[in-house]
């Protein structure tokens, strides 16, 4: 066999054959087809990696969409569209992946039932969110069916036959919500994993929240309270999702006048501290310590400030402590003034 002597290592090799030269010949001319296609791949991404989604606004007057439902339509997967301060009265549905509907207040943006035998939101696409919205007016606020996640956030939800209704296999995660003035608050039915966190759901006419035994409950610090019957079918066995939590002791708590006085008069002020359950009723004592939780003379919390008459004579320490909405109390977070 030929050899050939390679000069800079001393090295001796076989010489290429010329059928070596004839495929190292066609895989220089392959590289720039490679090359190329390396090269459109590498934009593709690029052009993915570039697109952003957009903000489609909505108001009554002057925005480039008067119609929730149109902005829905006119918006791509991802798109956020932002409602302004007004009263839609339109029934949605939401069929796009990964929307954001967001109202700059939740209590200003109204979304009520233009159909009232209709849903007001009907999700039928995954990993949409709203945000700061009133929906009410329909048969159910929001209804999803199928759509694996999802998420309800600060919207107060009113006025429907029932609040929100989570069905076949669906999963949705409710958080900070009030659901309140239903016929039912939340009915989950044959549905998959509903997160539940803060959400306070009070004074509906039906039950609270309404569960099966196929649905999967999770979370904790619900209020719910004040409703026609708190909790129905597998929801009586999810008190984990409650809030047991006692409120934090009054805040700033002040005594007038300040020093003593033979007026016989003393007016207790304080602001109450933020409470899922909200507050409702406070807890007084003079002179010693309290014991336990009701160690103490009770009021509804509309009869503020608390007012002490003619207390026993010399200088008397005075005890208030919290009860929300759930009636969670203790005299642990009694403020002393």
């Amino acid at each position: 066999m030929p050899q050939e002597v390679e000069a800079s290592r001393g090295a001796v090799r076989p010489a290429r054959s010329g059928k070596g030269v004839e495929m190292d010949s066609r895989l220089k001319h392959r590289l720039p087809s490679v090359v190329t296609l390396g090269f459109l791949v590498a934009g593709f991404l690029l052009a993915g990696f570039m697109a952003r989604a957009e903000t489609l606004l909505v108001c009554p007057q002057g925005c480039p969409f008067s119609s929730v439902q149109e902005a829905i339509s006119r918006a791509s997967p991802g798109d956020t569209i932002l409602i302004q301060a007004g009263t839609y009265v339109e029934n949605l549905v939401i069929s796009k992946r990964g929307l954001i509907l967001r109202g700059e207040d939740p209590t200003r943006v109204i979304l009520q039932a233009r159909l009232t035998d209709q849903p007001v939101i009907s999700l039928r696409a995954p990993d949409t969110r709203l945000n700061n919205l009133t929906l009410t007016g329909g048969t159910r606020g929001i209804h999803v069916e199928f759509v694996q996640s999802g998420e309800v956030h600060n919207c107060l939800i009113r006025g429907n036959a029932t609040g929100v209704f989570i069905g076949l296999r669906a999963s949705l995660r409710l958080v900070a919500n009030q659901i309140r003035e239903n016929g039912d608050g939340v009915e989950a039915l044959n549905a998959g994993r509903v997160e539940m966190q803060e959400n306070v759901i009070s004074n509906n006419r039906g039950c609270g929240l309404k569960a099966d035994d196929r649905s999967e409950l999770l979370g904790s610090d619900n209020a719910v309270f004040a409703n026609g019957q708190n909790l129905c079918g597998s929801a009586q066995n999810r008190t984990a999702l409650l809030d047991q939590t006692p409120p934090p002791p009054p805040q700033n708590l002040t005594v007038a006048p300040a020093e003593w006085t033979n007026q016989g008069r003393f007016e207790i002020a304080w602001d109450d501290p933020r409470d899922v359950a909200g507050i409702a009723a406070y807890f007084f004592k003079l002179g010693s310590a309290p014991t336990s939780p009701t160690d103490g003379t009770r009021r509804d919390i509309a009869q503020k400030p608390l007012i002490v008459e003619n207390p026993p004579e010399g200088e008397q320490p005075v005890f208030v402590w919290l009860e929300d909405g759930m009636g969670n109390k203790t005299h642990v977070n009694a403020a002393r003034g």
